[in-house]
């Protein structure tokens, strides 16, 4: 915290070196926390600790929505509930995964859990690909907001494409089934180059995506290979959409 910058960025620093020890490369402090706007208060009901939150929910979704704030600066960040209700369903489970959801139901229904042999559109799965060194980068330079929202222009892009391509309607059709398979296949590997961008800031979730693909970890590389003749297995629940009442501190506007 910037509280505490001048003891990380000279007295512990100028221990070290008096030490022997070697000094920090870099130093990455960002600003205080509020909630909902308003100072951390056990008074006013918006003093939160970690206990709390886990009661009922995961910390990937608290990791995504701090994620989508944090930069290499020291501003302060706010932990608004109905604003994080509203990001982490409607663009990381509505807009991210369920690009996964929506398109591992036609693989296992029309094709035996097998993805085909190649891409419908080797064009998005390159467009994809080309934003790793950006989001790489964007990382190192601790800009973490910069990362989420290269990922969310991506996913736009992925579900544009989806919507177009309307594998729900050319699935009606047998004769088009090959390229239902095709759409899918370049849908599913573009979800999975979107959860390795976020594997840094959602590691549970990564995970299970990896799974997903019957592979035992995340790894960047992965980026670069199509997920052609792939058996997948059943969809896992990597995140679903949240309530307001699952948040710490909720007060149902019934209650007096």
């Amino acid at each position: 915290g910037k509280d505490i910058i001048y003891f990380h960025g000279l007295f512990w620093p100028a221990v070290l070196q008096a030490s022997g020890y070697r000094m920090p490369n870099s130093l990455h402090a960002h600003g205080f926390l509020t909630i909902d706007g308003a100072k951390m208060s056990k008074s006013r009901g918006t003093f939160i600790t970690v206990q709390d939150y886990l009661k009922t929910l995961s910390p990937e979704y608290l990791r995504y929505y701090f994620a989508c704030k944090l930069g290499d600066g020291i501003q302060d960040m706010d932990l608004a509930w109905d604003d994080f209700t509203q990001r982490c369903n409607a663009d990381l489970v509505g807009k991210i995964i369920n690009i996964g959801s929506r398109s591992a139901g036609f693989i296992h229904k029309y094709f035996q859990g097998l993805t085909a042999d190649s891409l419908e559109s080797p064009r998005l799965f390159e467009a994809l690909q080309s934003a790793k060194a950006r989001i790489a980068q964007a990382y190192d330079q601790k800009q973490c907001s910069l990362v989420v929202r290269e990922i969310a222009q991506l996913a736009d892009m992925v579900n544009q494409y989806i919507d177009q391509q309307k594998p729900w309607v050319h699935a009606k059709d047998e004769a088009q089934l090959p390229h239902v398979h095709k759409v899918c296949t370049t849908a599913l590997t573009a979800f999975y180059q979107l959860m390795v961008y976020l594997s840094p800031i959602i590691p549970d979730s990564a995970q299970k995506s990896a799974i997903f693909f019957h592979k035992k970890a995340i790894q960047w590389e992965d980026i670069d290979q199509p997920l052609l003749q792939v058996k997948i297995t059943a969809f896992p629940r990597i995140l679903e959409r949240i309530r307001r009442e699952d948040c710490p501190g909720y007060q149902s506007d019934n209650v007096v």
